[in-house]
């Protein structure tokens, strides 16, 4: 994983010996190349992990002495060549052009607005030498993470939060806002914009950032367009729209020396990421390894995984299928990370397929595995809206047409559906408000002790207030209002990559371009003959599978997850016992609750046994990063 750091002293003092420190904390990060740059009152550096073609051309910090502009960053730009245009590169210069120095190009022309016009996954940070100013960007979806820490005299940025903890002037303190949303599911709307780490913040999505003698500034440059709205001549014309603009997605995103893999999970979004892959590699007579969780040797028979979905793709002949089975592995596995390289305790209890994975794709020589995240905004948007849109545009027949046949589809019961998906979307902002407000004094199964709860919940009437006033809740009449809701979530939350040690996760669907068409599509293309996710559908017709394609179930991730929980017991206990009373994990974990939860876990459906216990579990290992909680 690339990582990239720095440091800017306001009062121009030597910040060298910062980002010594900096690097010499990233000593179980592996690279390929590693660089340290300093000025008056400025120093960079960064490990980097070649991947793109272009990337082996470029070291990283770059200097450009012309201009004396500097420049770290983890970055693939998509739209080279149109860049190449705009900002007249000679032709002979397009292969050995690395993206660093065509950004110090987009930015002597555009300034701090270049990331307007920027495609791809990035964030980077570059110093203008001449304005004494340090510049930082993120891409729409921040798929690129880049933090920070700043008190007015030194502002201190890395890729993760690691390397900024690791200097002295830097807190190592948990953020109790963070907390609390483990008591309130609701409260993490308000705290998106900050880490698990006091004083620590990621920079969101789609913003830029500025820091100079006269403060800090951001910027939002980019959110979803709810305006803009595509209209086709006939189905075929849309679907010849869609598969060159995912074509082209996938195509980007398959740009790496090393050979492409991909993850398949039976669904409909893996599934139109290999479909395509698989065509776009055979033209370049590559093939595609493909990874897929299904249920190890000796399951309980009564178990079912994706097998038979999973198995379709044996018809295209480029592509070869790997079984992940991560025997002996469960939510219990492979925790260090969080004492170390993971930066939040939030890990999903089924991590473990996630890292077999990545493992198989190193093992394959892979650095670039395509996954299928974050179709629901766009390609397999679920339509949320769209019959509501009919009813108030007055389209009686698509209406009724589409209400039947999620009747005969489904069974859904005619007035049921017209209540959930036409009704309730149009009800008045004032009703939908006072609905949403009745959810918001639930409190989740938690593992925290009552005093921190007590403490937490002082806070919990502003909290409450505030999140009664943010209008982030509740559905729209308007589809693309809720469809862009989706993404400007995701814009919200977004801070960065999985780290996967060298191997990095590309998610060709959430694609600028592509979700911008998506989002412009209208909703007869979204929902159709009782279908949701049409879109892909019909998109990708001829080319997905048709056991694929028209199916409306999913199996679960992990089917033998409750078997893998079992398994583990006895070692989640042990290591639960052997925290002693004097534990200072105890004055924020109740590990006598989780006791208890871990004696009477019964069936996957107990929530507190599901959920709470991993939860509670991971914050252990996690608060041991903070030296007030270790032994």
């Amino acid at each position: 994983m690339t990582i990239f750091f720095g440091v800017y002293c306001l009062d121009e003092t030597d910040c060298s010996s910062d980002t010594k420190i900096m690097l010499e904390s990233l000593d179980y990060v592996s690279s390929d190349a590693d660089s340290l740059w300093n000025a008056e009152g400025i120093a960079l550096g960064q490990k980097t992990v070649f991947n793109t073609p272009e990337s082996f051309y470029e070291i990283l910090p770059f200097y450009d002495q012309v201009n004396n502009i500097t420049i770290v960053g983890d970055v693939r730009l998509d739209n080279r060549s149109e860049l190449y245009n705009k900002l007249d590169i000679d032709p002979k210069e397009y292969k050995e052009r690395n993206d660093a120095a065509i950004i110090i190009l987009a930015y002597r022309k555009w300034g701090e607005a270049l990331c307007e016009n920027l495609l791809g996954d990035f964030a980077f940070v570059l110093w203008d030498g001449n304005l004494k100013r340090l510049i930082g960007c993120t891409d729409h979806l921040a798929s690129r993470s880049l933090h920070y820490f700043y008190n007015n005299k030194k502002f201190v940025f890395a890729t993760t939060p690691n390397p900024i903890l690791a200097l002295n002037d830097v807190p190592q303190i948990v953020n109790e806002n963070k907390l609390m949303t483990m008591i309130s599911p609701h409260a993490k709307h308000l705290f998106w914009g900050e880490s698990w780490f006091k004083n620590i913040f990621p920079v969101q999505a789609a913003t830029t950032i500025s820091v100079d003698r006269n403060g800090f500034k951001k910027k939002v440059y980019w959110t979803p367009d709810t305006n803009k709205i595509l209209s086709f001549k006939d189905e075929a014309a849309f679907a010849e729209a869609f598969r060159e603009i995912l074509f082209k997605a996938v195509s980007d995103r398959v740009r790496s020396r090393f050979p492409v893999t991909a993850l398949l999970s039976g669904g409909l979004d893996s599934s139109a990421i290999v479909s395509v892959a698989a065509r776009v590699l055979e033209t370049q007579n590559r093939e595609l390894q493909v990874f897929s969780g299904v249920l190890p040797a000796g399951a309980d028979p009564g178990l079912i995984d994706e097998r038979y979905y999973i198995d379709q793709f044996k018809r295209l002949p480029n592509v070869n299928i790997n079984y992940i089975t991560a025997e002996g592995k469960g939510f219990f596995s492979d925790l260090e990370e969080l004492q170390t390289t993971i930066y939040a305790p939030t890990l999903i209890a089924s991590h473990y397929l996630h890292k077999s994975f990545a493992l198989a794709a190193g093992q394959h020589g892979s650095r670039a595995l395509l996954g299928g995240g974050g179709g629901e905004m766009g390609i397999s948007y679920h339509g949320t809206g769209c019959y509501a849109e009919f009813f108030r545009k007055m389209q009686w027949s698509i209406l009724l047409h589409e209400l039947k046949c999620r009747k005969k589809m489904n069974g859904e019961q005619f007035w049921q559906t017209a209540y959930t998906d036409v009704l309730k979307p149009m009800f008045p902002e004032r009703i939908a408000k006072m609905i949403r407000k009745r959810h918001l004094d639930k409190v989740r199964t938690h593992c925290l002790q009552p005093g921190v709860v007590q403490m937490l919940m002082d806070k919990w009437g502003r909290v409450n207030a505030e999140l009664f006033n943010v209008n982030s809740g509740g559905v729209s009449s308007s589809h693309r209002v809720n469809q862009s809701k989706m993404i400007r979530m995701v814009q919200t939350k977004a801070h960065g990559k999985a780290d996967l040690g060298d191997v990095e996760l590309r998610n060709p669907l959430l694609d600028k371009t592509l979700l911008e068409f998506c989002l412009a599509v209208p909703p007869d293309l979204k929902v159709k003959n009782g279908y949701k996710r049409y879109l892909v559908r019909s998109g990708l017709n001829g080319m997905l599978p048709p056991e694929i394609q028209w199916r409306t179930t999913k199996g679960p991730f992990s089917p033998d997850y409750r078997t893998r929980y079992n398994a583990q017991l006895p070692q989640v206990r042990s290591f639960l016992d052997d925290i002693n009373l004097n534990d200072p994990v105890r004055q924020i974990v109740d590990v006598e609750q989780l006791k208890l939860w871990t004696d009477k876990y019964s069936s996957i459906t107990d929530k507190m046994a599901r959920d709470a216990v991993p939860e509670g579990i991971y914050l252990i290992h996690f608060l041991r990063r903070f030296p007030d909680y270790r032994l």
